[in-house]
């Protein structure tokens, strides 16, 4: 089954999950990449998506936008977990998870209800058009501080 796979980007790059390649499709060279994306539980109907939000946490979420099941990563599975992306889309992300270690959250609140901040967009809508990102229609938070 192939989940949807996101990243959280600033507000002005936001990407509707829907509009996400396969994580499964960009990690196929990648298998440590592909190990962390799989260690989660994912929506069994197949319509949720995975979610690397700026706080270092990355997050399953069923088709309804409930977090179904979320890993806590260190700085190198974070720059593991971001390897398979287009180099140019890379380039953006790497400064934004800079001293970020997603093990520093430990408020069970914030990991299974992450603040609005740290969330993709509910909308297309939300995010730049496929043209303005190379067909990466992506989005960013501040969740750095770990709150």
């Amino acid at each position: 089954m192939h989940y949807k796979s996101h990243l959280f980007l600033p507000p002005s790059q936001h990407q509707h999950p829907s509009k996400m390649s396969d994580m499964e499709d960009r990690c196929k060279t990648n298998p440590a990449a592909k190990a962390i994306t799989k260690s989660l539980k994912h929506d069994p109907t197949g319509a949720g998506f995975t979610h690397l939000a700026t706080d270092g946490v990355l997050r399953s979420f069923d088709g309804d936008r409930n977090v179904i099941d979320y890993r806590p990563l260190s700085p190198e599975e974070i720059a593991v977990w971001l390897e398979p992306w287009p180099p140019a889309l890379r380039e953006k992300l790497i400064p934004m998870f800079e001293g970020v270690d997603g093990r520093n959250v430990t408020d069970v609140e914030q990991l299974l209800h992450p603040r609005p901040e740290l969330l993709p967009p509910e909308s297309p809508e939300d995010g730049l058009d496929d043209a303005s990102s190379g067909g990466q229609d992506q989005s960013f938070g501040d969740g750095k501080d770990g709150k």
